[in-house]
């Protein structure tokens, strides 16, 4: 074979990051290079000439570890964060991995992909299910872990420290079988070498640098039989890694120099030492070509072309070690058996595990609890039915989703979410020494952050305007109960928190805050109400396990299990009560779609009770209909062909918007920091109709909905009735216009009919007019006479209330809309003019029903203006037709 010139085997090594570590890698094909540094940035490279490189910028720090496997790479930062990256999609990150407290140093993946591990400054392991991103901790190592490796065959990992150790794990169960103290203790490991192990693709033999050799262990028997050491390094080994076929082991010392070792005779057979003089950080093989990447500490890469003599008769790879092929077989096995303990991290799981609850009596057909949202079905390893305590057997068993916090997301994360609302965003964070719950407020002018001490392992937590709660379930190895903790931040209350410990086999498994009061639902299956300031007000049985709680100034709903359910569908029920009153306003079913669970529950900003499902489905509850649930909106988006689907994470419900967090691929957002944007959803009620005035139609539901719930809830003032009337109106007169311009006789009356304000009426009378359709005009006359009349009847039943106290007001902050009109486009369409409508001048008090009734003398007109002759004539003023008073405030 030819020999290459020095230079061209050796090519002067390329600037292509700041000064600092850079880890380098090929893709799977071997048809790029890639590497990442200190610049925050992983940059992909065609060839070693590439002058073209794509750059990859999305973490904030630091990138310190990068690895490839199929089309996706994993990448790990000093911001804390694993990323996920599609190359086959233009590089689209996926998502996020996992996050930990401290910066991460490296990543690699196992043989088939389907797992990951990730390590850094926390001393911890993180194992991470791609497909499932659920994630588990190994602990043991008291330093810096600075190298990880999967054993090809996915039964073992191996990790090196600071704390010169090197450890083997087993996958399945993460127990730590051996530990080698092999590796120089550091103790400032910012200047420290990486000390990488690999493992031989066969996964027989795992490499360890030890001094200036490089000591190579068996598996299963875990000591060394022999070491690559004769006519070796100068200086301490510091990175290893063997050749994609097996046959040979290259190294690289502190000093820079690399050596190309053969496993056959164990000897050197050829030496570089890298020019520039700065460390050798990271080494990689070609995947099927004699060829060896390798980085520096100072920002550069550069090749070793040929490494392996040709004397020595390179063979390129095959298509991948036997025992990683085998491991792909079994892959599914791997991925069930990893995460089947008490421990596991179910993805959907919002709040925690159920627990076991014996039978109510034994005429109750057994239940099955799944630890799962997204799933109904239970797996059968976790089936536990006695059968002595009923002698039938259901047909199927029936899986009940596992109670959950709304807007929270699962444990799996060191850093989590226990809560984002319109209020704030209560989070939770682990540090070496103790745990802390961090409160933040949207509104910073009218309260400030707290931080709060977690002594008790807080799952979950609640606010209001007026306090915040948490919730521990028991910790049994320390003897703790299940715990309530209640800050208020009322000016009265602020230096007064308390909390409540429950009695043994009674923990508390959803919590909610009220404007007056906190609730907690318990696995006894109570629902205990306390004042703000601790006092117990109330409590309650429900007649099933919860599932998921939430409150509004005085109500509280509870969403709870039927205690006969059929199988596959969950069958949930309800109860919204009245805290003050202590009364139950509404009950009965909760709607889900199709195979669906309950994702989240809870109130509009005005009180409307809602719930969203996993197919994303929002309903609200219309007590003016005798408690159904209409649909609202659907937020789920067509799944586009090759790219991840977007779920909506809900975290607040308006009176016209739903608020999430849009995720790719994933159910609910995967990092605390940097927080992720939350978007507007508009409600829209599903309807099928004619599509030239469904959107008004649409928009009238919603405002009828919300209009009959505030009167339901005496919760409906002069001046918000009467916008909300208005409102309703202005729908149903685009809808008259649109349909007169198409001379739509029937339609257009039958809209007519569900005007509110007499006003409103004479605009109709108007388009119609205009539009040449004089008998719609006056059946829409004789459609006011009725409007008022009504409006006269309702105001001679009005009369002062008895008590000493009147309807509260609705605050600004919870209306719907402005009170001032907004022009109205309501010419037909074959008609080129704009609109004549003009906005009218707000009045300083909301009117009765009898002056809206004579609004029309006081307004603007609509149209063109009419003539004097065609107005109708004075009214004649009676003692009827006074003014009414002001309604009061």
């Amino acid at each position: 074979a030819k020999i290459k010139p020095p230079m061209e085997q050796h090519p002067t090594p390329r600037l292509v990051h700041t000064d600092g570590v850079v880890d380098i890698t090929y893709d799977a094909t071997g048809t790029h290079i890639l590497t990442c540094g200190a610049d925050k940035s992983i940059r992909i490279f065609k060839s070693f000439e590439d002058e073209d490189a794509v750059t990859i910028e999305q973490h904030s720090a630091a990138v310190t570890s990068i690895a490839v496997k199929g089309d996706r790479l994993i990448s790990g930062s000093e911001d804390h964060t694993v990323c996920i990256f599609d190359l086959k999609r233009d590089n689209e990150l996926e998502g996020y991995a996992t996050r930990f407290e401290s910066p991460v140093r490296v990543v690699a993946f196992n043989a088939t992909g389907s797992l990951m591990a990730a390590a850094g400054d926390d001393f911890t392991i993180k194992l991470v299910t791609l497909l499932e991103r659920t994630a588990r901790t190994l602990t043991g190592h008291t330093g810096v872990v600075r190298s990880v490796a999967f054993d090809p065959e996915g039964e073992f990992l191996v990790s090196s420290s600071t704390d010169g150790t090197v450890r083997f794990w087993t996958v399945k169960d993460g127990t730590c079988i051996k530990t080698l103290f092999v590796l120089p203790k550091i103790n400032d490991f910012s200047s420290a070498p990486a000390h990488r192990v690999a493992w031989h693709p066969n996964g027989k033999y795992i490499a360890v640098p030890e001094g200036k050799a490089v000591a190579v262990y068996e598996r299963d028997a875990w000591t060394s039989p022999f070491s690559f050491s004769r006519d070796g390094h100068e200086t301490d080994v510091t990175v290893c890694a063997w050749s994609p076929n097996g046959e040979y082991l290259a190294s690289v010392s502190v000093t820079g120099e690399m050596m190309i070792w053969d496993l056959k005779d164990r000897l050197s057979l050829d030496r570089f030492r890298a020019l520039g003089g700065s460390a050798v950080c990271a080494l990689a093989w070609h995947p099927k070509n004699n060829e060896l990447a390798w980085a520096d500490v100072s920002g550069r890469f550069s090749l070793w072309r040929d490494p392996i003599p040709a004397s020595s008769a390179f063979v390129a790879p095959a298509a991948g070690p036997v025992a990683a092929q085998q491991a792909l077989a079994t892959a599914a096995v791997e991925l069930g058996a990893m995460f089947d303990d008490e421990d596991d991290i179910a993805p959907r799981r919002l709040l925690k595990k159920p627990k076991a609850r014996a039978a109510a009596d034994d005429d109750s057909e057994p239940r099955i609890k799944s630890s799962v949202v997204s799933s109904s079905k239970a797996d059968g390893d976790d089936v536990a039915m006695d059968d002595a305590a009923d002698e039938r057997v259901p047909e199927a068993p029936y899986a009940c989703q596992a109670a959950f916090q709304p807007s929270s997301t699962p444990l799996d994360a060191e850093r989590r979410y226990l809560l984002w609302n319109r209020i704030g965003i209560i989070t939770t964070r682990a540090e070496p020494t103790q745990a802390i719950v961090e409160v933040e407020f949207h509104n910073t002018l009218a309260h400030r952050a707290l931080k709060i001490v977690d002594h008790y392992g807080y799952t979950m937590g609640a606010l209001s305007e007026h306090s915040v709660a948490l919730a521990a379930p028991p910790v049994p190895e320390r003897h703790n109960p299940s715990v309530l903790f209640c800050r208020p931040y009322d000016a009265k209350t602020a230096e007064e928190p308390w909390h409540v410990h429950f009695p043994d086999g009674e923990d508390v498994e959803v919590l909610a805050v009220g404007s007056t009061f906190v609730a907690v639902v318990t696995s006894k299956r109570y629902a205990r109400i306390y004042s703000i300031t601790g006092i117990a007000k109330f409590v309650f049985s429900i007649e099933g396990d919860v599932v998921s709680a939430s409150a509004h100034e005085d109500h509280l709903i509870v969403v709870y299990a039927h205690a006969r359910a059929p199988p596959e569908d969950q069958a949930l029920l309800y109860v919204l009560f009245d805290v003050n009153d202590c009364a139950i306003i509404s009950r009965g079913t909760v709607p889900l779609g199709p195979t669906c669970e309950l994702a989240w529950v809870g109130f509009s900003d005005v009180g409307v009770p809602a719930t969203v499902d996993t197919g994303e489905t929002v309903r609200l509850l219309s007590l003016a209909a005798g408690g159904v649930w209409v649909p609202a909106a659907e937020l789920a988006l067509p799944v586009e062909k090759d790219k991840p689907q977007i779920h909506h994470w809900v975290t607040a419900v308006t009176e016209s918007h739903v608020l999430c967090v849009p995720c790719k691929g994933e159910l609910f957002p995967r990092v605390v920091l940097p927080r992720p944007e939350v978007v507007l959803r508009p409600l829209a009620v599903p309807v099928v109709g004619n599509g030239e005035t469904l959107q008004y139609e649409q928009s009238y539901i919603l405002n009828k909905l919300l209009s009959e719930h505030l009167r339901r809830t005496d919760r409906l003032d002069g001046q918000t009735e009467h916008t909300l009337k208005r409102n309703m109106d202005k729908d149903i007169l685009h809808c008259i216009s649109k349909l007169t311009a198409k001379q739509r006789y029937g339609r257009a009356l039958d809209f007519t009919t569900m005007l509110c304000l007499p006003n409103s009426v004479d605009i109709a009378v108007r388009i119609a007019v205009k539009a040449n359709m004089g008998k719609l005009a006056e059946q829409m006359t004789i459609v006011k006479q009725v409007l008022q009349q009504q409006g006269q009847d309702a105001e001679e039943d009005l009369a002062p209330p008895s008590h000493s106290f009147s309807t509260p007001r609705m605050p600004a902050s919870r209306r719907v809309v402005d009170s001032t009109p907004l022009p109205l486009d309501l010419t037909s369409p074959a008609q080129s003019q704009p609109s004549s409508l003009p906005r009218s001048t707000p009045r300083a008090a909301p009117p009765t029903a009898r002056q809206a009734a004579s609004d029309d003398e006081d307004s603007e007109p609509a149209v063109k203006p009419v003539r004097q002759a065609d107005k109708a004539p004075p009214r004649t003023t009676t003692a009827a037709s006074k003014p009414a008073p002001a309604p009061a405030p």
